[in-house]
């Protein structure tokens, strides 16, 4: 094997041997712990698009520029894959507390109220985000208890904001509401690129507060607080005061109306707001107006597009829930739901004594009732 066309050929098959190696590993893990067939069949499909992309290179005037270009997306499947092992490995082991399966049943729960086409997955990473490469969400190893689970929504309402269809079947294969929506708002900016990854951010903190009701705003403005920050926007996040006061707009546009479950987030609203005056310093009118606004518009395009029951209805039977760790470990009402427990736990902690010690105890009888939940 001499030249450069040598050199090219043994490159790709060795990308092709990494992608069959992956194939095989994959294969072999969804076999050995007995998941669904689907998990294998998202990325084959995947795999076999960019085997056929790779063997196409060989013998290509322009072979090395397009394996160059293919790269990524081989090593974004590669890591995807690994990502998804660890995860059932860790689950398998116990080593995860089994907040794998209780993370995985919420996203399920979740994208079945949404209305999309296609689920998400479920890993444990170093922090939490979503790849879109397989729709596969990562939860933030090794945090393995029930308070940061709302979060989880959050890094949903990234994949929504691409996946969700027009409601109206005329419209469907058109039409992205919510991508729509985003980019005819970063049109007006001054800097389109940057506020265009901002509104996504905005998007996905409203799309959590509308599936997960308070269990979000509680959760984000407890545990994520940074009011040091709250002037301070980066190149893909919009400052903290933005997002603290978009969530507060957002729950309190959900608390509009006469029905019961208006009803429920209105009796929440001062809370909230309180709430987020502690977490962030209040924005200038402009931006406070600018925030409502936006946080209306996002609420009713998800009224508008996603199922009726993907808004979070603060049940009476939420505060039945016994997370109480002296209780014993059983649901009340068989209709109960992990997110009917994720607020229940976290209404418990944002009424009592908050030492870590009993909210440790608290987290882990609320992910017992979670395995219990029946959907």
């Amino acid at each position: 094997m001499t030249g450069q066309g040598g050199l090219l050929a043994a490159q790709v098959d060795q990308e092709l041997a990494d992608l069959r190696q992956v194939s095989k590993t994959l294969s072999s893990v969804v076999t050995a712990h007995g998941l669904s067939r689907a998990v294998l069949d998202r990325f084959a499909l995947l795999i076999s698009r960019q085997h056929a992309e790779l063997e196409r290179i060989k013998g290509a005037a322009d072979g090395w520029a397009t394996l160059e270009r293919l790269r990524p997306s081989t090593l974004e499947i590669e890591r995807e894959a690994l990502a998804f092992t660890q995860g059932v490995l860790l689950r398998e082991s116990g080593l995860d507390d089994g907040i794998g399966e209780v993370a995985e049943r919420l996203l399920e729960h979740l994208a079945r109220q949404t209305g999309l086409d296609r689920g998400v997955l479920f890993s444990l990473a170093e922090s939490q985000f979503i790849s879109h490469t397989v729709g596969m969400v990562r939860g933030r190893f090794p945090d393995v208890g029930v308070w940061n689970l709302p979060v989880l929504a959050h890094e949903l309402g990234h994949h929504v904001a691409q996946v969700l269809r027009h409601s109206d079947p005329q419209w469907r294969a058109e039409t992205v509401p919510v991508l729509d929506y985003l980019r005819d708002e970063a049109d007006v900016a001054e800097s389109r690129d940057e506020e265009l990854a901002y509104l996504h951010e905005l998007f996905a903190d409203v799309y959590a507060t509308y599936v997960m009701g308070p269990a979000y705003p509680y959760c984000f403005m407890t545990l994520a607080a940074r009011p040091d920050r709250v002037a301070a926007p980066s190149r893909t996040h919009p400052s903290w005061s933005r997002r603290v006061w978009t969530i507060e707009a957002a729950f309190c546009a959900l608390g509009e109306g006469h029905d019961t479950a208006a009803a429920g987030y209105r009796a929440l609203v001062a809370e909230i707001r309180k709430l987020a005056g502690e977490a962030a310093d209040p924005l200038p009118p402009e931006g406070r107006e600018l925030a409502a606004m936006q946080a209306r518009a996002m609420v009713q395009l998800l009224a508008e597009h996603a199922l009726p029951q993907a808004r979070y209805g603060i049940p009476g039977r939420m505060r039945g829930v016994p997370v109480d760790a002296r209780e014993p470990v059983e649901l009340p009402d068989p209709a109960t739901t992990v997110v009917d427990v994720v607020n229940a736990a976290w209404r418990w902690r944002m009424r009592r004594d908050r030492e870590n010690w009993l909210a440790d105890r608290v987290s882990r009888h609320a992910l017992l009732l979670c395995a219990l939940v029946k959907e």
